[in-house]
């Protein structure tokens, strides 16, 4: 895609907002296996998070300043966080955990995207641009950074080109990589944090208040790997 249709796609989503929908559609990365993914347009949040502790997710997990157990003992938002906020404190293994519960449910392939995939989402469609609105800008006022807390909802600052939000601050945002998270935080000082190549190690089991995910989903259709199945099968017949 050149540089004009590339500006043109984030223009029109720093317009359109959101625009509704869970999910975003990304193209495959270059060099990898082929598949296009759909990337959850926010970050998990803490409401949708419940659902799956509800569900017997995460045995054991432990109140946090966004979650509870209500007197019924089903896990609850506290009193004064949205539902809609980004879910933080929450460790990978959780992260994982909760991907693979929305996976059985959609009946689909639900995972944390791997660090290549999440820069490659992060950049909207603009080759080589260090933030996720492209070039330029201010970027306190384009995320969720050197803040007192992280946004009290998310989707709150505008989507890049492919219509994600929130890949820049907020919470940093787990990756299938190890204990590497992406995308920088609210609590960082230095915006920049937020640059799209910038990555954050963590020590195994790390929960934090500048950490969350949000995931993605593998979309029905051939990757290269089926195809050359497919071509080898073709070929003995």
């Amino acid at each position: 895609m050149g540089d004009r249709w590339s500006g043109a796609l984030v223009a029109l989503a720093l317009l359109c907002g959101g625009c509704g929908g869970a999910w975003r559609g990304v193209p495959p990365v270059p060099g990898g296996d082929g598949a296009a993914l759909e990337f959850g347009r926010c970050e998990v949040t803490a409401g949708e998070f419940a659902a799956w502790l509800n569900d017997g997710g995460a045995a054991g997990f432990a109140e946090t300043a966004q979650l509870e157990r209500g007197e019924d003992g089903k896990w609850q938002v506290r009193r004064g966080v949205s539902r809609r906020a980004a879910v933080s404190e929450v460790s990978r293994a959780e992260a994982e955990g909760y991907a693979a519960w929305l996976g059985k449910r959609e009946g689909r392939t639900v995972r944390l995207p791997t660090s290549a995939e999440w820069e490659w989402a992060a950049r909207g469609g603009v080759r080589g641009a260090p933030w996720p609105w492209g070039w330029g800008g201010e970027p306190r006022k384009m995320a969720c950074v050197d803040a007192l807390a992280p946004a009290p909802r998310t989707g709150m600052y505008p989507a890049n080109g492919y219509g994600l939000r929130d890949m820049a601050g907020n919470v940093f945002e787990w990756v299938a990589d190890g204990d590497e998270a992406r995308g920088g935080a609210w609590s960082e000082p230095d915006a920049a944090s937020l640059r799209v190549e910038k990555r954050q190690a963590f020590p195994a089991g790390y929960r934090g208040r500048d950490v969350g995910f949000r995931v993605v989903r593998v979309e029905k259709g051939e990757t290269k790997e089926t195809k050359q199945e497919t071509n080898l099968q073709g070929g003995q017949n």
